[in-house]
């Protein structure tokens, strides 16, 4: 399971619902069994990885 990983949304109803997407995310990355990026994000030639623990919405 090691690599990266591409997302898909899952529409539930919640308010919040796209706002991953719109903001240009692209899945997950595991590098180890615990270390993992779980929100991976395009942005463009780059990507950027953040710990949702310090995201603020």
């Amino acid at each position: 399971m090691l690599g990266h990983w591409r997302g898909r949304p899952l529409h539930t109803g919640h308010p919040l619902d796209g706002l991953l997407e719109a903001y240009g995310w692209r899945g997950k990355a595991f590098h180890t069994s615990e270390d993992v990026d779980p929100l991976v994000f395009d942005l463009g030639a780059r990507t950027l990885s953040l710990d949702p623990r310090w995201v603020l919405l």
